[in-house]
């Protein structure tokens, strides 16, 4: 649905009587029998609108010397007022930038001591009380001539604008800040001067004094301008979906980082052909481009579109699932989060909920055409507002929300520029950026322009549904219903309903054509047609015409013009004992915009065209009721009228915007829900399974480090006054979990070996599939999601820190095992034994090995003695004589081995018979035992203080004694 009320707020929004006013483009108005005293309190006060600098009024003479004169320099508003002690004295409402183009109430009191014969001047710029300058020692102009839109003595500093309501009263009307009137002022005994610019007189003519003085206004140069449709700046930029966008020749973001645009956006549907509307475009067109992304939106679908390529490749294009209302304001964000290479994770925000999170191709070029508000060929031009746009050169979102508030943006280091898209441009065509200096420039852009409201501050475009029902009024006499109406949309719907499901009563409705039809039973009448995008002030009345079975006709009043009368029929008989308000009573046709005032009255009140009321409707003993639709809720419109027809909410006023989306995650993820409606004063509660959830009454439900328990159905109930509804059912199901068994240890390989890592996966939880994603130095080894990794014919490139990524399932949190490591070797020389214990002259045999030999090389063995066979793995060595012990080293092409100890001993064994045996080994080890240290003994192979078998076989290493059994 899309219909709102809004709340009433009594804030002053200056508007020209009748909506009339006198344009001083380029000319200016006198009255010259005006002349403000200096020794009595006066007060002048006019409404302006200022569309260029120049002198609002000036009341001092061709030579400065008296008088005052107020004026616009450079946005600010200057008072300036003639000292007789010190000469001309200036205020500056430095505090206080006036806009181009906005309403605003002037107000100018002197107030006389006559203790110093001196007065004091304040200034309220729209009720605000500034106090301009005190102790003055005005006089006034002697000449008696006020000038309004210029100086006096030249046509210079000319203003040009519209002003309205000019009045001179001898009293300070003022005291403080207070609220100007909605109403025109009245004349009382102490006006001088009174001038209301609602007549259809010519600009070139005198205007009389409505206080009877006689003090006549006179307009040179100048018109009556009707001002009902004046549009005034709004702070946005506005496209008309033809022609207008923002380009900037080059908008650098560093290749390969990371990159977040955002922005706020309305968007206006004008029966444009174009299937297409480009937002934001920053792509390389062709295939063989460097890369870039856009943003578009499809008026089809109403989806949000974007567009990433990389380097040499051709774009690709992803669909947000969302619908973007028109005439909404929305707040976009789009993030791209680089990976590895060209993969990038893009999420697009709405409002500050992520509708899109995928992983795409994207590469962003060095330097970049932007074009905001249509793409690069200038066929795909957006229709709409834009405002607040801004750059970053990081991804700032990858959430599945964030703190949404509509505000401005702030300038940090990550910022690359900012567009406010305010009015107050460079220059006509140029909108600065407030970061870094990258103004862009517009071709047939405009800062927004959005109708006057003549009663209220302009609303807030943000739809709300409501259908209101009150009890039902006499419609069998006469009637008047009169209201203020604004359509959002070209779609259908009902102002009000007394049909109740039969074809017996009445039903007003707007239809696509913006045609007013009443539909009488089954007859329908046109009443008249609607301006579209504008306030109408509407009228609708029946008149009893004759005698008898009373014969009825209709006729409205739209915009004050009255439209032709209805045939005659009879008044229906009613059935229905209710009033739906904004929709129908099957509440299919909800109103697409707003209704501010609305009051039904028991008579005709008008009989032909009328002046369109420039205060809010009042109260009378006419009136039946009235609505101002004022209540902060919303819930209950009250009626102020005599009778308190009050509606009340009901019926489908629950519309949503968003629902509760089934979720599929794993043990220990934090799950959230949420649901998104029109209206802001609703109330929620979440239930699981159809049982109220304690505490659940946001519109968002967060779950934390879910279980099975959690699994279920989750709905949430929405209320707003009597109505009650039900979101979509959203489904948690927790999927497989799986966590690592084991896993590989670091490993060390020769080149041109093969490598085998492998992994194993243990089920937590539930059975199913999970996904593995093997990781090198921190970057994904494309396709290496099996359990084994393969590294053949290993090269130095394959060395580094390794680990693998586990996902139970999509979306769920990552597991990962620790990093180890893969080394790579080269040739290794391995030399022993270790040690060797032989007698003086005897020889021995040595052997070494190589690790991660190719095959080639030469093989070199150094140490004393004499060494056979040295170019080989095994050579026989043959130690000096003497006792001692020597060092042998294997080298393999420079590398160089562990070296061999041989140890040459003189041993005196037990029997000298030659031979090593049992008995020489009691032998020694009697002696061990006794407590002496032989010096033959010197070798105890273990280390270990003991004289045992051990140490036999090390002794029988000595080539020329070999083990004899005992006997």
């Amino acid at each position: 649905m899309l219909f709102t009320f809004f709340s009433y707020v009594w804030i002053w929004q200056p508007i020209l009587t009748e909506n009339r006013a006198l344009d001083l483009t380029p000319g200016y108005a006198t009255a010259p029998a005006i002349q403000p005293a200096y020794n009595q309190d006066w007060t002048l006060e006019l409404e302006m609108v200022m569309d260029q600098f120049g002198a609002v009024i000036d009341d001092q003479a061709s030579t400065a010397g008296d008088g005052f004169m107020v004026y616009v320099n450079a946005s600010r508003l200057i008072y300036l007022v003639f000292n007789g002690t010190s000469g001309n004295q200036f205020f500056t409402l430095s505090a206080t930038q006036l806009e181009f183009g906005q309403h605003y109430h002037i107000a100018l009191s002197y107030v006389y001591d006559s203790g110093t014969g001196l007065g004091n001047t304040f200034l309220y710029v729209n009720g605000i009380e500034y106090p301009a300058l005190t102790n003055v020692d005005y006089r006034p102009n002697q000449i008696g001539t006020l000038y309004f839109g210029r100086e006096d003595h030249a046509n210079t500093s000319i203003f040009h604008g519209r002003i309205d309501n000019v009045h001179f009263t001898q009293e300070r009307l003022y005291n403080g800040d207070f609220e100007p009137s909605f109403n025109p002022p009245v004349a009382n005994g102490n006006s001088l001067f009174l001038a209301t610019f609602n007549s259809d007189n010519p600009g070139d003519a005198t205007y009389q004094d409505e206080s009877g003085n006689g003090n006549t206004l006179t307009a040179q140069g100048s018109e009556i301008v009707q001002v009902d449709t004046l549009e005034l700046n709004d702070g946005f930029a506005r496209f008309n979906g033809f022609s207008s966008y923002l380009t900037r020749s080059s908008m650098p973001l560093t290749p390969g980082t990371d990159a977040t645009v955002e922005l706020d956006m309305r968007y206006l549907p004008r029966n444009l052909s174009a299937s297409t509307m480009t937002l934001v475009d920053m792509l390389e067109p062709d295939s063989a481009g460097q890369g870039g992304f856009a943003l578009q939106l499809n008026t089809t679908t109403q989806n949000l579109e974007v567009w990433t390529k990389a380097n040499g490749l051709a774009a690709s294009l992803h669909v947000v699932p969302f619908v973007i209302d028109p005439n909404q304001w929305y707040r976009l964000a789009l993030c791209l989060e680089r990976t590895t290479g060209t993969d990038a994770n893009l999420h697009v925000y709405i409002d500050g909920q992520r509708y899109l999170a995928t992983l795409v191709t994207y590469e962003q070029p060095a330097s970049s055409l932007l074009t905001l508000g249509a793409n690069r060929a200038l066929d795909q031009f957006f229709s709409g507002h834009l405002d607040r746009i801004r750059i970053s050169k990081i991804a700032r979102y990858n959430t599945p929300n964030y703190n949404f508030y509509p505000g401005n943006f702030e300038d940090d280091p990550d910022t690359k520029a900012i567009w406010p898209l305010y009015s107050d441009v460079v220059n006509p065509t140029d909108f600065p950026d407030i970061a870094n200096g990258f103004t862009i420039t517009a071709f047939d852009v405009e800062a927004a322009l959005t109708q006057v409201n003549p009663f209220w501050a302009n609303p807030d475009l943000t739809p709300s549904p409501y259908i209101y029902v009150t009890p039902l009024f006499n419609f069998t006499g006469q009637w008047t219903i009169e209201f203020w109406y604004k359509r959002l949309t070209n779609n259908p719907g009902v102002f009000f309903d007394v049909l109740d499901g039969t074809p017996q009563g009445y039903e007003c409705s707007v239809t696509t054509s913006h045609d007013l039809v009443m539909q009488v039973d089954n007859t329908f009448f046109t009443l008249g047609t609607l301006i579209p995008d504008e306030w109408n002030h509407v009228v609708i009345q029946q008149r009893i015409v004759s005698p008898g079975p009373p014969n009825v006709r209709l006729r409205a009043i739209i915009n004050g013009n009255a439209q032709s009368q209805t045939a005659t029929f009879t008044r229906p008989s009613i059935s229905t004992s209710h009033l739906v308000f904004a929709d129908n009573d099957l509440g299919t046709q909800p109103l697409p915009g707003f209704i501010h005032s609305m009051r039904f009255s028991s008579t005709v009140r008008y009989s032909g065209d009328l002046a369109v009321p420039r205060s809010p409707l009042g109260i009378d003993e006419k009136t039946i009721a009235l609505w101002r639709i004022d209540e902060a809720t919303g819930q209950i419109l009250q009626d102020s009228g005599p009778d308190q027809h009050d509606f009340v909410l009901c019926d489908g006023a629950v519309t949503f915007t968003g629902q509760p989306q089934n979720k599929t995650t794993c043990v220990g993820e934090d799950v959230t829900f949420s649901v998104s409606i029109l209206d802001q004063h609703a109330t929620f509660q979440w239930q699981k399974d159809g049982v109220d959830i304690s505490g659940a009454t946001q519109n968002q439900l967060l779950l934390t480090s879910v279980d099975f328990s959690d699994e279920g159905v989750y709905a949430c109930r929405i209320s707003i006054g009597c109505d009650e509804a039900y979101s979509n059912n959203a489904t948690l199901t927790l999927s497989n979990n799986f966590a690592f068994q084991t896993w590989p240890n670091s490993q060390a390989a020769c080149l041109g070996d093969d490598l085998v890592l492998e992994v194993t996966v243990a089920q937590v939880f539930k059975s199913g599939t999970y996904l593995l994603q093997w990781e090198k130095d921190g970057v994904l080894l494309t396709g290496e999601t099996n359990e084994i990794l393969m590294l053949t014919n290993v090269q130095p490139s394959d060395a580094g820190d390794y680990r693998c990524r586990l996902q139970s399932a999509i979306g769920c949190s990552y597991q990962y095992t620790p990093y180890f490591q893969v080394n790579l070797l080269g040739p290794t020389a391995n030399a022993g034994p270790d040690r060797v214990l032989c007698l003086p002259g005897e020889s021995l045999n040595l052997n070494g090995s190589i690790d991660c030999s190719d095959g080639m090389g030469s093989i070199t063995w150094s140490g004393p003695g004499s060494i056979l066979n040295g170019n080989t793995l095994t050579p026989q060595v043959t130690p000096p004589a003497s006792v001692g012990d020597y060092f042998y080293t294997l080298n393999f092409d420079n590398v160089t081995s562990d070296q061999v100890q041989v140890q040459v001993r003189d041993f005196g064994f037990a029997f000298n018979n030659g031979h090593v045996d049992i008995e020489d080994v009691w032998a020694v080890g009697s002696e061990w035992l006794i407590g002496g240290t032989p010096f033959y003994d010197t070798y105890p192979s273990g280390g270990d203080g003991q004289i045992d078998i051990r140490d036999m076989i090390s002794l029988m290493q000595c080539n020329s004694y070999l083990p004899i059994l005992p006997r």
